[in-house]
């Protein structure tokens, strides 16, 4: 999983975070992937605050967003793809990029990833259908049954303008 607008690892620009838009404003960055393995039909991508989903309990704050059901067929999506129906898949929301200080301040820089799973199945069902338990179900279901995946992490420390 790769981008050209985002090397692995580095700090997410601020155009992808929430900084210069706030939290609904954030762009997806554009989002490349080599075909999966034989037997790939399908493809699911989520974007995830590693550093609050690892903690005890997890915090749900930290499950941003997932694209599921892209046909095996996609290998890329644009800068700030939004409408996953134009390509037969389903989201829970549009992308919501980097936040860690939401509240206000930047003393939080937090840890982020893109993962992408190749799945043998055609369709994968997610319950709830939006918002933060619908990405949670997704990543429970996608690290159960996956044929192969792939990450790309990112770093920020972004905050809503004011």
């Amino acid at each position: 999983l790769t981008s050209p607008n985002h090397a692995e690892g580095a700090e997410f620009a601020d155009k992808y975070t929430c900084a210069l838009a706030g939290f609904n404003g954030s762009v997806l960055p554009e989002l490349h992937w080599t075909a999966g393995p034989p037997g790939t039909n399908s493809y699911a991508i989520t974007f995830i605050d590693t550093t609050l989903t690892t903690k005890t309990p997890p915090n749900m704050n930290g499950y941003h967003w997932v694209i599921y059901n892209i046909p095996a067929d996609v290998t890329s999506l644009p800068e700030a793809f939004k409408d996953a129906a134009s390509i037969g898949a389903q989201q829970n929301s549009n992308f919501l990029g980097p936040c860690p200080n939401f509240g206000g301040g930047n003393a939080n820089t937090d840890d982020y990833e893109f993962t992408i799973y190749a799945l043998s199945g055609e369709s994968l069902t997610i319950t709830p259908t939006t918002g933060t338990g619908a990405v949670k179900d997704a990543e429970t279901k996608l690290e159960a049954n996956n044929l192969a995946k792939a990450k790309l992490t990112g770093k920020s420390d972004a905050a809503p303008p004011r």
